[in-house]
């Protein structure tokens, strides 16, 4: 059977992919993870040294740069489990959205055709858990460190977004989270520092801000980026009517519209 992973939302978010027939990358920054991006920074100043050592002090410098980059990381979560309580709860409006199956290949097939036609360098990837920053992170880090030039006033030279190393070290630290989110088993579909001049690039409202955005068309895979849907366990919803609006909207080839399974009202 053909890799599956599922993105938990909202019934207002549901409605809209359908809709609009695409998924939207917004900021890790504003997910419902507070440490999102800036976890590694958080576990790396816990090891400070005393006296704080010169590499300690370039390296922190470079985890800021990657903290403060992570805002223009944008992605959409994914999980591996289809009906967990916790993603329910978390994502889903306490158990009254919905879960979403995206094919795998389907969503590889897009990010390909869309790095190809916008050079944009969508990527999927699995999320790493750590409980500490184990001893070969420490270790690459210390080496990356060390490669760096000097400005005249004792900074580490060469930290701009240019900087090839620099840009691996942001999307390491943005595909790390607390291993208390394990169970999520999280995967991400996200780029980083998208093009503002890219069609789909847009703003949004945030809670008391604007965020950015950018939306990824699904049309090219229509017939087969969905998988099932599972309603949630606070939702209501009649199983046939979803199948037959999920149909309406395009995704005609979605059978497996179930409900959730998860004791939860």
């Amino acid at each position: 059977m053909e890799e599956t992973v599922y993105h938990y939302c909202s019934m207002s978010t549901f409605t809209s992919i359908m809709r609009n027939r695409s998924i939207w990358l917004t900021t890790l920054r504003d997910s419902n993870d507070s440490f999102e991006g800036t976890w590694a920074r958080r576990k790396f100043e816990a090891l400070r040294p005393s006296p704080v050592s010169d590499c300690f002090k370039k390296a922190s410098y470079i985890l800021d740069w990657a903290t403060h980059s992570g805002r223009n990381v944008a992605g959409i979560c994914f999980s591996a489990e289809k009906d967990l309580l916790s993603q329910w709860r978390g994502y889903a409006d306490d158990g009254r959205g919905f879960s979403i199956g995206f094919s795998v290949d389907g969503l590889k097939s897009i990010a390909r055709k869309l790095n190809e036609s916008h050079r944009l360098n969508l990527e999927f990837e699995a999320i790493e858990y750590l409980d500490r920053l184990d001893s070969d992170f420490l270790k690459e880090l210390k080496e990356f460190v060390d490669r760096q030039g000097h400005s005249s006033d004792g900074t580490t030279a060469s930290l701009s977004i240019d900087n090839v190393g620099l840009q691996d070290w942001v999307r390491r630290v943005s595909l790390m989270k607390n291993v208390a989110f394990k169970e999520e088993r999280e995967f991400r579909f996200f780029v980083l520092y998208p093009d503002q001049e890219a069609k789909g690039f847009g703003y949004r409202t945030a809670g008391s801000k604007l965020s950015p955005y950018l939306e990824v068309s699904l049309e090219e895979k229509l017939g087969e980026i969905i998988q099932s849907v599972v309603i949630g366990p606070k939702n209501t919803s009649d199983e046939d009517h979803i199948r037959d609006y999920v149909a309406k909207s395009g995704f005609s080839n979605v059978y497996d519209v179930s409900k959730s399974r998860a004791s939860y009202r």
